[in-house]
C-alpha cells in the first residue's frame, strides 16, 4: 500500500470486492474475455496495481502488469487453488473469476 498512496486499505479491498462481484456476474451471464465489460474488469484490475506513476501512463502499465501477473501463475498455485475448492465450495467464484480476469489479460495482450 505504500506505493498506492491515492488508495486507502479499505478502499482498495472494496475495490476488489466490486471487480469480484463484476467476475461473478460476468461468468453468470458467459460473457467472453474480449467483451468490453469483461476487457474493463480487466483493466480495473490491473490498475489496482499501478503506482502513482503509472496510473499516468496506463497504456504501458496495463500489459506489463498483465504479463507479470500470466508469467506467475505456477502448478503449485493451480493445485493451491484446486485443494482450496475441495475444502470451501465457495473458493470456486474466486478462481472463477481470476480465471476470466486472466482470460481477459490474455484476451488483451493478443490485440497488442
Amino acid at each position: 500500500m505504500a506505493l498506492h498512496p491515492q488508495h486507502q486499505a479499505h478502499d482498495w479491498i472494496g475495490q476488489m470486492e466490486q471487480i469480484r462481484l463484476r467476475t461473478l456476474e460476468a461468468i453468470q451471464r458467459q460473457w467472453p474475455p474480449s467483451s468490453p465489460a469483461v476487457q474493463t474488469l480487466t483493466h480495473n484490475f490491473l490498475l489496482l496495481y499501478a503506482n502513482v506513476e503509472e496510473l499516468g501512463q496506463p497504456d504501458e502499465f496495463i500489459p506489463r502488469q498483465a504479463r507479470h501477473l500470466l508469467d506467475s501463475v505456477t502448478e503449485r498455485t493451480l493445485r493451491f487453488n484446486k485443494l482450496c475448492t475441495l475444502v470451501n465450495p465457495e473458493w470456486q467464484d474466486i478462481t472463477g473469476g481470476m480465471e476470466l480476469l486472466m482470460q481477459g489479460m490474455q484476451a488483451l495482450l493478443a490485440k497488442k
